[in-house]
């Protein structure tokens, strides 16, 4: 028989304040015993229901225990009538086998359910609270059926303090430390613990001195990366043999101005980093072109694109002018840019791609004057070009679909991004015949203009943060790939301050064109919440390297709307969607963490590192003695230095009661000097002896420290 470990703290189910289907959804929070409670994923909803499934709202979730030693969820639906959601849960952290039970047909409204299970009768007791106080048992083995409810008069629910800002309805559950420890691992904050510049450095006199030029950082979950390090080197002096301590800064990159804003007015902002066209760096910026409230006619109707050798340096970099719509209302084309033949606006969400060797830009444009009848489109320019001369592009048309797929492209669509896997290539776009969905089909790259299989629904919204009362989205994928695995990111809700990034993952060996391959997070990876209203509707992004090989986030967001300009509404004649990057962290799991402030990406501790550096020279045999003698009852020290070896050297010895310079001692020699201490005893200390001469043509000094025994007189 198994025993089960001791509890040792407790998790906590709540919603929060706001009586929202984005409210009144799972969160959790942990604490050991004694210690104070800690909101999980940054105090957000960790499980959804899906939505449409009853009222969509839990009302006071309760977790409990299987007698397996798994775990149980159950939430009333939102306190409106019988029924309960249902879930099972190995760690807490994924919910499975949602189920919506009716507990009862006798018109009991249900507020709380509180499960346990009775090993005497084999089955599960439920307490149904009703919202007036009352309270039924009934009992089921299976969630499914359930029998007559009884009455009965239970215990209050019990009350807890210290609940994370906004937790209402809440319950807690016994936990042990290996359980905490699993939560905490998956769904707390990952913060930086440790740094790791490796080993001290030895270099020889008059050497090249050679630091680490990254530091190890090691997070909470026990995932680690590395940052760069500015070294100051100052303090050594490479002609000099001895120990000397350094100390570097790690470097962690600040990208835009002090808003947090690379590129204003870009929105769908995507980066590309190309390694191949010079040898070096450079990153490549295009996004959507806005139109305003003051000149909606103008706006949307171009491609664009800059260049800089840095990320920071998009912010500054010269714009050209690639594409311009069929009717753009004042098309420039001085710089050899042409207007589309068949593209008209509106020009959203470009993105740059190195498909077999050729760029290529694949962009949304109308199809007509029919603003909403868009479609996915391409162009090319030569792979040995250079893609900032706008004539090096071509207009290759629209997004084909495989033959007999009769899904792809018969509405709305747009948002269109590329990536390989396992030698194949595929596009995934959003497309809307009713909610905005995503889809997803295979290219063949010699010719990405046409699909060559029937594309598959890959995710479709049904979560309440994926959509507003007027809008139902998924768009804006952006793929990112692991050893082990592939993941599309995705933006959802509505294109304002709800706005959000959400996550579908999927083996990397796996048959991605099967929809069964892939697994969608229940919640939102980055929102509005994640920056305290200083950006609001974060979304549409796409990823890059920076200079030190670390992955970025690329992706657009509004200012607090506090800063929106007067009767802005959030919406696309609002061109405050600014261009933003920040940095992204691979959790022990695989997946990226978007979130992560500065301080849990390096801990101001760590910040600062050090090493020792030893300059070591060719060694000079000398050495040196120190005796003591009485005279008139004070201790008079005698300093004698020797020279082994066969060339003369200058010696100077250096005491607390003075320095003797001695000048060159011959070669074999040996030389003394007396020091008055003027007291009747000295402590144990040493003498520097320093020693000076030049070895094949080269000076050498090297420092000896000789200690000495305490002396008395009298």
């Amino acid at each position: 028989m198994a025993v089960k470990a001791q509890d040792t703290g407790r998790a906590v189910a709540y919603v929060r304040t706001g009586g929202t289907a984005k409210t009144e959804v799972l969160h959790l929070a942990i604490g050991a015993d004694g210690d104070p409670l800690v909101a999980l994923n940054n105090n957000k909803g960790v499980l959804y229901p899906t939505f449409g499934t009853g009222t969509s709202q839990f009302a006071n979730p309760t977790l409990f225990r299987n007698p397996d030693g798994s775990f149980g969820l159950v939430a009333a639906d939102n306190a409106a009538n019988g029924r309960i959601f249902v879930y099972t849960s190995k760690d807490l952290v994924s919910f499975t086998g949602q189920k919506l039970a009716t507990t009862n047909t006798q018109g009991i409204t249900v507020a709380r359910a509180d499960v346990a299970y009775d090993n005497g009768i084999r089955a599960y007791r439920v307490v149904l609270r009703t919202p007036a106080g009352a309270a039924y048992e009934v009992t089921t083995t299976d969630f499914t059926t359930f029998s007559t409810p009884v009455a009965i008069t239970a215990p209050a629910a019990p009350a807890l303090t210290g609940l994370p800002a906004g937790a209402i309805e809440a319950s807690a559950l016994p936990l042990t430390t290996a359980e905490l420890a699993v939560l905490q691992k998956s769904l707390g904050r990952i913060v930086n613990t440790t740094v790791d510049v490796g080993d001290d450095v030895e270099v020889a006199v008059g050497g090249a001195l050679e630091l680490p030029a990254k530091a190890q950082l090691g997070y909470s979950d026990g995932s680690t990366k590395q940052l760069g390090v500015n070294w100051d080197t100052s303090t050594v002096d490479l002609d000099t043999p001895g120990e000397y301590t350094v100390t570097g800064t790690v470097n962690q990159p600040v990208y835009g101005d002090s808003k947090g804003i690379l590129v204003p007015e870009r929105a769908d902002p995507w980066v590309f980093r190309d390694d191949e066209r010079t040898g070096e760096a450079e990153y490549y910026l295009t996004g959507s072109y806005p139109t305003t409230q003051a000149n909606p006619g103008v706006g949307y109707d171009r491609i664009v694109l800059r260049r800089a050798d840095t990320i920071n340096g998009l912010t500054t970099a010269q714009e050209q002018v690639l594409l311009w719509s069929r009717n753009a209302a004042a098309p420039n084309t001085s710089n050899g840019s042409k207007i589309a033949v068949g593209a008209y606006r509106y020009f959203w969400a470009p993105e740059l791609h190195k498909i077999n060797g050729d760029w290529y830009i694949l962009f949304t444009s109308s199809r007509s004057t029919d603003v909403w009848n868009i479609r996915p489109a391409i162009m090319r320019a030569p792979g040995d070009s250079d893609p900032m001369v706008a004539s090096n592009w071509e207009e290759l048309g629209y997004i084909k679909a495989a033959p007999g797929d009769s899904s792809a492209f018969t509405s709305f669509s747009l948002d269109m991004t590329y990536f390989e896997a396992n030698g194949k290539h595929y596009m995934v776009w959003a497309e809307k015949p009713g909610s905005s969905d995503l889809r997803m089909a295979e290219i063949d790259p010699s010719n990405p203009s046409q699909l060559i299989t029937p594309s598959i629904l890959l995710s479709t919204p049904n979560y309440a943060w994926e959509r507003t009362a007027s809008q139902v989205i998924n768009e804006g994928p952006a793929v990112l790939k692991s050893d082990d695995e592939v993941f599309v990111y995705f933006s959802a809700s509505e294109v304002n301050e709800t706005y959000s990034i959400g996550l579908l993952r999927a083996p990397l060996d796996g048959d991605l064109l099967k929809q069964s391959t892939w697994k969608k997070t229940g919640y939102p990876l980055l929102t509005s919440d994640d920056f305290g209203g200083q950006q609001n509707g974060p979304g549409h992004n796409s990823f890059t390297l920076d200079e030190n090989g670390n992955p970025v986030i690329v992706y657009h967001a509004r200012p607090p709307i506090s800063e929106w300009i007067p009767g802005a509404d959030g919406g696309l004649n609002d061109p405050s969607r600014h261009a933003r990057v920040k940095t992204v962290h691979f959790a022990a799991d695989g997946s990226a963490v978007l979130n992560q402030t500065r301080d849990e990406e390096v801990a101001p501790a760590n910040r600062t590192v050090s090493l020792t550096v030893t300059v070591v020279g060719p060694a000079l045999d000398v050495d040196a003695t120190v005796t003591a003698r009485c005279v008139a009852g004070k201790v008079v020290q005698v300093v004698t230095v020797k020279n082994a070896e066969g060339f003369p050297v200058s010696l100077t010895a250096t005491t607390a009661f003075g320095s003797k310079a001695f000048g060159p001692v011959a070669a074999g020699k040996s030389a003394s000097a007396s020091f008055t201490t003027r007291q009747p005893s000295v402590p144990a200390a040493s003498v520097t002896l320093k020693a000076t001469a030049t070895v094949d043509g080269k000076p050498v000094t090297v420092e000896k420290e000789i200690a000495y025994s305490a002396a008395t007189c009298g």
